[in-house]
């Protein structure tokens, strides 16, 4: 029987021996935490499995380490590695490796008695001769984690113990870095999608443009016209307006002067005016003022809507859709007033949360494509106002309706299509319906399409009020 001190002793024994294994499990538990902290920081598959390795140096010592994935019936591949020579290196799965991959972690005392190592043993910069296999799996993976040392024997089934407790730790792991890393893809690939659209924005945005220019320029050089030739006529009235200064100050002189009759200056400066029509000169150039005031004004709306028109900033703001509309009609115009008749229905509305320039966009390639619809004597309607849709509730909405053409019932439900088109060669590019539909959508509003051949076509878009 043992004595009170005996008894104390193993107590402490006991209690040393708990306390060891509770700071090892503490170090364990720390190691492990900043561990995953670095791992879940990875930027890419590769960066993983290198913070991986860095993580399980400090729990199963080793000298190199590697993945080896499956490629193929009977073998595998590695696909990372602590030494870069044995990166992309193929491996035949030999007996040892088919009980690992079934999920058993294997310990190997001698890799040279081991056929899959081969010709790998004289691969590697450094001398290899023990290594411990742990398996794991993850999403479209199922591989095995290799573990190496230069001394023979190295690993003993403790290794092998601790490879299996942290199985499903490093199956987790790597299971979080994955969603992670497909979360990162995913953003990548939206912002690659974005920066596309963007630019597929502005290509239709151009080709837009270029069939416009010559109508534009047209818009802007009559005015401009008019105004250079009202500016010679105005240069012509200057030598008169000059002439009565000079009668003007002839007679300021007679005043103070007794040798100048004032009453025949008087006289001849009548002659001259009633001869150079002073009065209906002066009635002319209040007109002409006036005129080229508008034209100069109309010069400036056109601008101010191609301005509008090709703005690429992607800001949001309350807008009106009735000025999107009048803004474009300035540009339109001239491409439709010598085939067909624009009628204008604006009804009030509120505003609205979008980007003007790209709404302008959207009510650019509506009109062109109903212009483009008609051949010659047609209409076209523009109509706007408020209401409820039965999706997006309050809304404010605008239809633009031709006569023309019209679109097949078949192939309605594929005109908002990338490079999809209706038209002959050389009239579109097939994207104008596609950009216009992501627009909308991008303003949670919604484009809602009638058609019958022969009879035409009507666009309803709906904006929500609250975005």
């Amino acid at each position: 029987m043992l004595t009170r001190e005996e008894l104390l002793l193993e107590d402490l024994a006991r209690a040393h021996r708990l306390k060891s294994r509770a700071d090892a499990l503490r170090r364990e538990s720390e190691l492990l935490l900043t561990g995953t902290r670095s791992v879940l920081e990875a930027t890419s598959s590769e960066d993983m499995y290198r913070r991986m390795f860095e993580v399980f140096n400090n729990i199963i010592p080793y000298e190199v380490s590697f993945v080896l994935d499956q490629c193929e019936p009977g073998r595998m591949v590695c696909t990372s590695s602590t030494a870069v020579e044995l990166l992309n290196s193929n491996w035949d799965v030999d007996p040892v490796f088919k009980r690992t991959v079934l999920g058993q972690p294997c310990v190997v005392y001698d890799i040279t008695r081991q056929p899959a190592w081969g010709v790998h043993v004289s691969t590697l910069h450094s001398p290899i001769l023990s290594a411990l296999y742990c398996p794991f799996s993850g999403p479209d993976i199922n591989a095995i984690l290799v573990f190496c040392h230069s001394q023979k024997g190295f690993y003993i089934q403790n290794h092998a113990q601790i490879a299996e407790r942290y199985k499903v730790f490093l199956e987790q792991l790597i299971l979080s870095v994955h969603a992670k890393l497909q979360a990162l893809e995913t953003q990548s690939l939206k912002e690659q999608k974005e920066k596309v659209e963007q630019g597929l924005m502005q290509s239709e945005k151009m080709a837009s443009l270029g069939l416009l220019a010559a109508g534009v320029a047209h818009e802007i050089n009559n005015p401009v016209s008019f105004v250079t030739s009202n500016m010679n006529y105005i240069a012509n009235c200057l030598q008169d307006l000059t002439q009565l200064n000079q009668y003007f100050q002839s007679l300021l002189a007679a005043r103070a002067s007794v040798s100048v009759c004032p009453t025949d200056l008087i006289a001849e400066m009548q002659e001259w005016s009633e001869e150079a029509r002073i009065d209906e000169t002066i009635a002319d150039l209040d007109d002409i003022v006036q005129d080229c005031s508008d034209g100069l004004k109309r010069v400036h709306d056109i601008v101010s809507s191609l301005r509008s028109f090709v703005r690429t900033e992607d800001e949001s703001k309350a807008l009106d859709v009735n000025d999107c509309i009048e803004s474009t009609l300035k540009l339109v115009a001239n491409e439709l007033k010598y085939h067909c008749e624009v009628q204008v229905n604006l009804g009030e509305v509120v505003s609205v949360i979008g980007n003007a320039g790209k709404l302008n966009q959207v009510i650019t390639n509506l009109l062109i494509n109903a212009g483009q619809a008609i051949d010659s004597n047609g209409k076209i309607v523009i109509a706007s106002g408020t209401g409820c849709h039965p999706q997006r509730g309050d809304c404010v909405w605008f239809s633009i309706s031709d006569n023309g053409s019209g679109i097949p019932t078949e192939k309605i439900n594929r005109i908002f299509e990338p490079f999809y088109t209706t038209k002959i060669v050389g009239e579109g590019t097939g994207l104008g319906l596609s950009i216009s539909y992501s627009i909308v959508e991008k303003m949670n509003g919604v484009i809602e399409v009638e058609s019958q051949i022969n009879k035409g076509a009507c666009f309803k878009i709906w904006l929500p009020v609250n975005g």
